[in-house]
């Protein structure tokens, strides 16, 4: 059986935050059809999220994970946001701990 985190549903809501405000964009799928069946996938959801209010973006990101959540917590999103960031430039994430 499937528990999602709050982990994993604030790796998504950040996800969808970027992707709403354009730092991160989606790319075209590898070459398999199910690789370019679930970028697909991807693609409408972002596409529908990022159309919605930040509070509701949170409500989907719990439903995406099956949580009857409304919220994701700070506590939650900074580490994932962070998570994010290490990917692209340990820089950033050394001046968003210096800003705290």
């Amino acid at each position: 059986m499937y528990f999602p985190s709050d982990a994993l549903v604030a790796e998504l809501f950040v996800q969808t935050v970027l992707v709403s405000d354009k730092y991160l964009a989606l790319t075209e799928a590898g070459e398999s059809d199910e690789d370019r069946e679930q970028a697909d996938n991807a693609r409408r959801f972002f596409e529908i999220a990022k159309q919605l209010p930040i509070e509701l973006q949170m409500v989907l990101s719990n439903r995406a994970h099956s949580l009857a959540k409304e919220l994701v917590l700070t506590k939650d999103s900074e580490p994932a946001l962070k998570a994010i960031l290490v990917a692209f430039d340990n820089d950033t994430v050394a001046l968003i701990e210096h800003l705290q």
